[in-house]
């Protein structure tokens, strides 16, 4: 009765960012690829047709955004194919996914292979497919793995910085510890690196929760999640707000902390990726 009363919890008020709308790069001398070639990427195998070409073009869209010229099922003689392999993880809630660098004549030059979370309905080919952040986090990080293998003068540093865990303030009941167990499931799910409170050169995630007056049986519920850098100024907030019948959260949050986690991610992965130089610590 919980999660059905819960399930239509408000998703993150944090603006969505545009990660596929790229502008013209014209003769850009960034675009230094082997035999200044580019990527046509494939459909991607094993989802239901409308994700999986989502998926493909978010892909393309995050190579074109790391200067690597890329089309979908577009290329020329010389250009580096890319294909997605992948299959659903339905009891982990998982998507597990190969991406293959072939060269134009068939070669193999690599194979990087990725897995990230999904709600299970993702999978149905009648569902709503993802989110446009959920497939931004997935094409950015496999764009992240892919550019070593067709650029040479790839970036040193590729890997996502740390969110370390801080405070969660105002949660009645086990809010506190069960919400934060909730938001380092699904960002490990997702492979999104999570370091401890000590961590000095983490970004760092805080809560705040605040219970409304119970009236009519019912009370308010607001949260508010803040991304910090690591000097501690604020990159953003995350807000999201839902009346639940009065005094359910006073003992135990049990399922309702993974579905106030999940509805917050979008929101979450927006500020992440704002930060202006990810690297690996």
């Amino acid at each position: 009765m919980t999660a059905a009363l819960l399930a239509a919890w408000l998703a993150a008020c944090q603006p969505m960012p545009h990660p596929f709308e790229t502008e013209d790069k014209g003769n850009n001398p960034l675009l230094a690829l082997r035999e200044g070639v580019g990527v046509a990427v494939m459909p991607v195998s094993g989802l239901p047709s409308a994700f999986g070409e989502r998926l493909s073009e978010a892909l393309a869209g995050a190579l074109r955004d790391a200067e690597i010229p890329a089309a979908v099922q577009v290329g020329n003689r010389g250009s580096f194919v890319v294909t997605g392999r992948a299959q659903a993880d339905r009891r982990e809630q998982q998507l597990e996914i190969a991406w293959e660098v072939d060269t134009a004549a068939g070669a193999r030059i690599g194979t990087i292979a990725l897995r990230q979370h999904f709600p299970i309905a993702t999978f149905d080919a009648d569902g709503p497919g993802p989110t446009p952040g959920q497939l931004a986090a997935l094409a950015k990080r496999s764009a992240a793995q892919l550019v070593p293998l067709v650029r040479s003068d790839m970036p040193e540093a590729v890997a996502p910085t740390a969110i370390a865990l801080g405070r969660i303030d105002g949660a009645p009941g086990d809010g506190a510890a069960s919400l934060k167990r909730a938001l380092e499931f699904v960002l490990r799910q997702s492979d999104i690196p999570v370091a401890g409170a000590d961590r000095a050169n983490a970004l760092t995630l805080t809560g705040s929760v605040e219970m409304g007056r119970p009236t009519g049986g019912r009370q308010t519920v607001a949260i508010r999640w803040v991304l910090l850098l690591p000097d501690g100024s604020q990159i953003g907030d995350v807000r999201q707000e839902n009346a639940v019948p009065a005094g359910i959260l006073d003992q135990t949050w049990g399922n309702t902390a993974l579905l106030v986690a999940e509805a917050a991610y979008d929101g979450i992965i927006a500020l992440y990726e704002k930060v202006p130089d990810l690297r690996a610590h």
